[in-house]
């Protein structure tokens, strides 16, 4: 009867313990292998209308030029001199995988991978080299909300600084555009697909002599980092880290990859 009473006080104590327990913070709970929140129904989240290609775009995809267009009858009054100009290019991703960032999106709102070069992220960006080295890639042809490729800070991350030893990442997806600084609250298609408010970045880009698209992301203290992008198979989709191999061992395979500008235009635009 005694060990009866005391089987019976000890299990009430434990369902005591569960009930009390404590909500697991974003610092506490076990986030291995959550690279994305679970249990969350995605929303769609919609594409910008097409944008007809210029002539220059047609033949580097091997399509006839456009037909010509009347030019209307109707005088145009001329336009004030600009007195700064940068180079505005237009073109395509290459993943050194092979394939293209894609225009479409994965169900968390990230743009992800295609092999068919018609199904090609179109992005635009003016380099203002008086401005600094960085600059935002505007998308033509990709998430019509959020118009900038940018990071998104992961959902499982500790904090939003990169480092080495760290599993920190972010997501590359759509944003709004920010200025040159740390992560901060702003929409992005991942958060409107999973329902899940984080941090972004859209002035995050260089381009090197080699046209690679390198990132470079401010952490919270002011330091600029150079973070690795890596393509998680699993998802088809990208992510930044500063830690590979950390990344890798907290939510599995990853190849890192690089990203190449393909220019299709150049056209001399007013800053």
């Amino acid at each position: 009867m005694i060990a009866l009473l005391a089987r019976v006080l000890l299990l009430a104590a434990c369902a005591t313990a569960v009930l009390t327990a404590p909500e697991p913070s974003r610092t506490t709970r076990n986030l291995s292998d959550n690279l994305y929140p679970v249990d969350v129904v995605t929303k769609p989240v919609a594409l910008r209308d097409i944008v007809p290609l210029t002539n220059a775009q047609r033949l580097a995809r091997g399509l006839p030029p456009n037909p010509p267009r009347r030019r209307s009858r109707t005088a145009r009054a001329l336009q004030p001199r600009q007195s700064s100009t940068c180079v505005a290019q237009t073109g395509t991703i290459a993943v050194s995988t092979g394939g293209y960032l894609s225009a479409t999106a994965t169900s968390y709102g990230e743009y992800s991978s295609t092999t068919d070069v018609s199904q090609a992220l179109l992005v635009s960006f003016c380099v203002d080299t008086t401005v600094g080295t960085t600059f935002d890639l505007q998308t033509l042809n990709g998430l019509s909300a959020y118009p900038y490729l940018g990071a998104v800070q992961g959902f499982a991350d500790r904090s939003r600084d990169l480092a080495a030893g760290s599993f920190n990442y972010y997501y590359i997806a759509g944003t709004e555009q920010t200025a040159r600084g740390p992560a901060a609250p702003g929409v992005n298609s991942f958060s409107a697909a999973a329902g899940v408010a984080e941090a972004v970045e859209s002035n995050i880009w260089t381009l090197t002599d080699t046209n690679e698209l390198v990132p470079s992301l401010v952490n919270s203290d002011g330091t600029a980092v150079t973070p690795s992008i890596v393509y998680v198979s699993s998802s088809n989709a990208f992510a930044i880290t500063s830690d590979v191999g950390a990344f890798t061992s907290n939510f599995g395979a990853a190849q890192p990859v690089t990203f190449t500008f393909v220019p299709a235009t150049a056209a001399t635009v007013p800053v």
